[in-house]
C-alpha cells in the first residue's frame, strides 16, 4: 500500500464499471471483478484483496475476509463508497481477538 492512501475505496462509474485503489492481485471467488453490496463472489474477492492491502499478514488476510465481506463491503451502496484503512486494521484487530475468544 502507498503511505498516502488513507482509504480503501471504490466507486461505480455511469459506465457500471467500478474503479478502486485496491489491487486485483487474488482472483479467489471472481474472475468477473470487484462488486460490493451484498454477499457474493465480487464482494469477496474485493474483501480478500482489501485486506491484503491493509495487512502484510496473508494469513490475517485469509482467515478475516469472509467476515470482513459481511460487516463491511457488503454494506457498501451501490454507487461504492470508501473505508479508512484506520478503521480496517481497528476492525481486524478486534475480528482476531473475538475469534481467539470464542475457540477457548
Amino acid at each position: 500500500m502507498k503511505t498516502y492512501e488513507k482509504n480503501l475505496y471504490i466507486k461505480r462509474l455511469k459506465s457500471g464499471h467500478l474503479v478502486t485503489n485496491v489491487p486485483h492481485k487474488v482472483i479467489s471467488h471472481s474472475p468477473g471483478g470487484f462488486e460490493v453490496g451484498y454477499n457474493g463472489c465480487g464482494p469477496a474477492d474485493f474483501a480478500l484483496n482489501a485486506l491484503l492491502m491493509a495487512t502484510t499478514q496473508e494469513k490475517i488476510a485469509w482467515g478475516n475476509y469472509q467476515d470482513f465481506k459481511r460487516h463491511w463491503v457488503s454494506q457498501l451502496p451501490y454507487e461504492g463508497g470508501s473505508i479508512p484503512i484506520a478503521t480496517v486494521r481497528r476492525w481486524l484487530y478486534k475480528n482476531i481477538i473475538k475469534k481467539h475468544k470464542l475457540c477457548k
